[in-house]
């Protein structure tokens, strides 16, 4: 390799590999006229044979109204809502809401 000193060792990072995992996707965004509304969808996968327990978090910058959840949740600071689910052993659960972002 270039720019190696004679000798040394070198290290090449691969990748690492997850048993979870999850895929973030905004559904829907339309401007209101005290805001925006959002609809985002979660899907996280579970590649382990035992089942696992997963928090997600999402953050807000603003002050924000969840409207409708698939999934329970708890607001757990002012800008964050936090979803606590059990994802199946080989399976894959998928959350989705819409929250309301209100103008300051």
């Amino acid at each position: 390799m270039e720019h190696t000193a004679t000798g040394e060792t070198v290290r090449l990072p691969i990748g690492k590999a997850f048993d979870l995992s999850i895929k973030r996707q905004q559904t829907d965004f339309e401007k209101v006229y005290n805001g925006h509304k959002m609809r985002q969808t979660l899907e996280v996968r579970n590649s382990r044979s035992t089942a696992a327990k997963v928090t997600l978090n999402a953050d807000f910058s603003q002050d924000w109204k969840i409207e409708d959840s698939s999934h329970a949740y708890t607001k757990s600071a002012a800008g964050q809502a936090q979803w606590v689910i059990d994802i199946p052993g080989n399976g894959v659960t998928t959350v989705s809401f819409s929250v309301q972002l209100l103008q300051p």
